[in-house]
C-alpha cells in the first residue's frame, strides 16, 4: 500500500517520520519541476503521477487545485532560502518550499529549524553533500537529462551510442549517504529533441534506487500543451511508467547485487567518472563506505580503490578478503608516495600498467601510476570481471552481461539466492528478442515490464550463470532471478 502522504503543514518529527518510512518502503518519488508561468503544470504534474508540483519563478500566489487533483500531490515552491521568502510562499498557500543550501552548514541549520518543516527539499552541490538538512530532504542538484546522445538512436555494427545516465549518482547517493532517500534534481537540456526524456529519468530513479526531481524541457512542455502526437505520446508512456514502478514497491532497490565493489569518499570528478563509466559498462558496482569496508560475508569477489592510499584499517580489510581468495585493483594517489601496503606478497606477472601480485588465494592488482585515464581502468574492471573464471577467458564471468542493445544498461539489487536486474533502454524502445547474461546458478526466473503481463524465463545454465533470451524492453524491466547458491 502506498504510504500516506502527510497534508496541510507538518511540523519536523512527522515529516521526518513520513520521509523514513518513504525511504523504507522503496516508494519512488517524482516531483515534476515546472516554470510558475505555464498554468499547464499543475495538469502535467496530475497526468504524470507526481507526488509534487515545483514551481520557479516569480510566485504571487498558489495555483488553484482544480477539482479531481489529488489531495497528496504536493504544490511547492522554489525561494531564495531567505525566512521572508519562505514566509511569503505560505502566505501565498503552497505546501511547502524547496530551497537551495547556501552559507554555513551550521548557519543554515538553524534556518531550517526556524521554519519547522516548511521546507520540503533542499538542493545541495557537490561540496554540500554531508550536509544534515533535516526534516528536509537533501536533492543532488547536479543531475544530467538521460538519453542517447546519438542522432540515430541506435550504434553501428561497430560503433557503441553514448549514454548520458545519471545511475552512478544514484547508487553513491543511497550508498554514501543511508540515512536519507537519494534524489537527484533532473534540469532540462533545451538542446534535446527527443520526447522520451521524461520515461527515461523516472525509468533510472526507479532502478537507481532513488527519486527525481525533473524539469522537463520547454520545446517539450510546448509540445505536450498543443497536442503533438509524439511529445503526447511520450508523456503517457511516463506516466504508465511512474504507476508501474508504483506498483512494483516490494522490488528491492538498495544494490547488493553485484560481485564488485568500488570503495567510495568525496565526489570528487575522479570518482564520479569512475562510477558512471563503470555503469555505462554495465558493471553495477556496489558503493563500500570508506573506513567501513566490513568485507566478510558480503558476497564480493572484486574491490576496487582509486587515487587514495588505504587506510590501517582498510588495509587489514583489504589484506583478509585477498587472503580469502578475492581480488582487489588499486591505482595509487597521483601525487604522494604510495604505500605498498600488502606487504610481502609474490609479483607474478605484470599486465599493461599494473603489476599483479599474488596475497594468499587472492591476486592484487597495482597500477603503477596514479590514475589518468578513467575510461582505462573501467575497461580494466570490466576485463577483470569478465575473466573471473575457473578458465580465465571470455567475459562469462560478468554479473550482468548484455548482447545486441547497446542502449541497455541495468542495475543489480537482492541479496542471498535472489537477484533482482532492473533495466532501462535508454534509446527507441527495444521491440526485437535480445540476450542477457547473468553469474550465477539460478532455479528460476520472471520478467515484468510495464503494460506487459508478468513472465517465466526460458534460462539456458551453465557452469557459473544464465543466460535468456529477452523479449523486447518496454523502456523498463525488472527481472527476478532466485536462485540455488552462487
Amino acid at each position: 500500500m502506498p504510504v500516506p502522504v502527510p497534508t496541510g503543514r507538518v511540523g519536523t518529527e512527522k515529516w521526518v517520520e513520513y520521509s523514513m518510512e518513504m525511504l523504507a518502503s522503496g516508494v519512488l518519488t517524482v516531483v515534476l519541476v515546472w516554470p510558475a508561468a505555464d498554468p499547464n503544470g499543475v495538469q502535467r504534474a496530475k497526468e504524470l503521477g507526481a507526488d509534487a508540483l515545483l514551481l520557479r519563478g516569480p510566485l504571487e500566489k498558489a495555483p488553484a487545485r482544480p477539482a479531481g487533483l489529488p489531495a497528496e500531490l504536493k504544490l511547492l515552491a522554489e525561494v531564495a532560502p531567505e525566512a521572508g521568502e519562505v514566509q511569503a510562499a505560505r502566505a501565498a498557500g503552497f505546501d511547502g518550499v524547496a530551497v537551495a543550501a547556501k552559507g554555513s552548514a551550521a548557519e543554515f541549520r538553524k534556518f531550517l529549524g526556524a521554519e519547522s518543516g516548511f521546507v520540503r527539499y533542499v538542493l545541495v552541490g557537490r561540496d554540500q553533500l554531508d550536509w544534515d538538512v533535516r526534516p528536509a530532504e537533501a536533492v543532488y542538484r547536479d543531475g544530467q537529462w538521460p538519453g542517447l546522445q546519438m542522432s540515430t538512436g541506435e550504434a553501428g555494427a561497430t560503433e557503441r551510442p553514448w549514454i548520458t545516465a545519471n545511475l552512478h549518482l544514484y547508487a553513491y547517493l543511497r550508498s554514501m549517504h543511508r540515512e536519507r532517500a537519494a534524489l537527484l534534481n533532473v534540469p532540462a537540456d533545451e538542446k534535446s529533441t527527443r520526447y522520451d526524456g521524461v520515461e527515461v529519468a523516472v525509468a533510472e530513479a526507479f532502478a537507481g534506487g532513488g527519486g527525481v526531481l525533473i524539469e522537463p524541457p520547454e520545446m517539450y512542455r510546448t509540445a505536450v500543451a498543443k497536442g503533438d502526437n509524439r511529445a503526447v505520446a511520450g508523456w503517457k508512456r511516463a506516466s504508465e511508467i511512474v504507476k508501474f514502478a508504483r506498483s512494483q514497491q516490494g522490488v528491492p532497490r538498495d544494490g547488493g547485487g553485484s560481485h564488485l565493489a568500488v570503495v567510495g569518499g568525496p565526489l570528487d570528478e575522479s570518482l564520479e567518472e569512475v562510477l558512471n563509466l563503470a555503469f555505462r559498462n554495465n558493471l553495477s558496482p556496489e558503493l563500500l563506505m570508506p573506513g567501513k569496508l566490513a568485507l566478510a560475508g558480503r558476497g564480493l569477489r572484486i574491490v576496487a580503490l582509486t587515487n587514495r592510499n588505504p587506510s590501517a584499517a582498510e588495509a587489514a580489510e583489504l589484506m583478509s578478503f585477498l587472503r580469502d581468495g578475492g581480488i582487489v585493483v588499486w591505482a595509487p594517489p597521483s601525487q604522494g608516495k604510495p604505500a605498498p601496503w600488502w606487504g610481502a606478497g609474490q609479483k607474478p606477472r605484470t599486465e599493461g600498467g599494473r603489476d599483479l601480485y599474488a596475497v594468499g588465494r587472492g591476486t592484487l592488482h597495482v597500477y603503477r601510476a596514479g590514475l589518468s585515464d578513467e575510461s582505462e581502468f573501467a575497461w580494466d574492471l570490466k576485463e577483470i570481471a569478465g575473466t573471473d573464471t575457473p578458465t580465465g577467458r571470455g567475459l562469462f564471468g560478468l554479473d550482468l552481461r548484455v548482447w545486441y542493445s547497446n542502449s541497455v544498461l541495468g542495475v543489480l539489487h537482492g541479496s542471498g539466492a535472489t537477484r533482482v536486474a532492473v533495466l532501462i533502454c535508454y534509446g527507441r524502445v527495444v521491440d526485437q528478442e535480445f540476450l542477457i547474461g547473468m553469474r550465477g546458478r539460478f532455479a528460476s526466473a520472471s520478467s515484468i515490464q510495464p503494460a506487459q503481463p508478468p513472465q517465466n524465463l526460458g534460462l539456458m545454465k551453465f557452469e557459473q550463470r544464465v543466460e535468456w533470451n529477452q523479449t523486447g524492453l518496454n523502456r523498463v524491466g525488472i527481472i527476478t532471478l532466485k536462485g540455488l547458491g552462487q
